[in-house]
């Protein structure tokens, strides 16, 4: 019965290990535009929202894209980049509102079975054209928003500090900004969210003006969301137990 009870526990938690330390417990969300007409306008509003195609503002569960220019022109556009789609958002935006920014929402950033540590990690191309700033910028991170909207990621409750970054201001060469973040264990939810937005002064409130003939282009947005080593190398460790017990118990049988 040792014997017996030593495969199935040893076969078990080896292939549950392995399952998790491969790519089955990573959360990704990417977008990369490559199938958008280059040229063509996104909305006249507002707000865009890319992945329901409106001006809705909602940061629903398993990833959404929100634009907010806060202005009721045409602002947003999709744009050839260094031969690549990008989106991009364009003069008459007025860029010091506080809602102004990207909104990637409904990320799943709660707990992994086991519990433990979540690591967020983001990846993306950005650049800028006659910007009055391009330093300073920044990427935050809430555990918690269902829409897009500054206060919820800058100070709302389970807010993780933020990410400040600079990029090219050329028109032509886009800049990659990578980062991460680390979520408690207990602490997170299917609707966190980064938000990335321009510099903003003490109190909070967007700086950062567009100016005529200026433009955002952003592009290759990729988070990922996996437990922090620990959680997973505990199982591993138990697989290895249990293989060596097996491998004992099959030598004295």
């Amino acid at each position: 019965m040792k014997y017996i009870s030593s495969i199935i526990i040893g076969a078990s938690l080896t292939a549950f290990a392995s399952s998790l330390s491969a790519a089955t417990l990573e959360r990704s969300y990417t977008w990369d535009f490559e199938t958008d007409t280059v040229g063509s306008a996104l909305d006249d509003s507002a707000s865009y929202n890319y992945t329901t195609g409106d001006s809705s503002t909602t940061l629903s569960a398993g990833g959404t894209l929100v634009l907010r220019g806060n202005s009721g022109s045409t602002d947003n556009v999709f744009a050839a980049v260094g031969g690549s789609t990008a989106l991009r958002m364009q003069t008459a935006l007025n860029a010091h509102t506080d809602d102004f920014g990207v909104y990637i929402g409904g990320i799943d950033t709660s707990d992994f079975s086991p519990a433990g540590q979540k690591t967020v990690s983001f990846s993306f191309d950005v650049l800028g054209s006659s910007l009055s700033s391009t330093t300073n910028w920044e990427v935050n991170l809430t555990n918690g928003a269902s829409s897009a909207g500054h206060s919820s990621f800058v100070f709302g409750s389970g807010h993780v500090a933020g990410d400040t970054f600079d990029f090219a201001n050329t028109g032509s060469t886009m800049n990659t900004v990578t980062g991460s973040f680390t979520v408690d264990a207990g602490v997170g939810s299917t609707l966190g969210g980064l938000f990335i937005s321009g510099p903003r002064n003490s109190s909070g409130d967007a700086t950062m003006a567009f100016g005529s003939g200026a433009s955002l282009a952003i592009d290759n947005i990729s988070i990922t969301v996996v437990p922090e080593p620990t959680s997973y190398a505990l199982l591993l460790g138990l697989a290895g137990v249990a293989t060596v017990g097996f491998r004992r118990s099959s030598r004295k049988s």
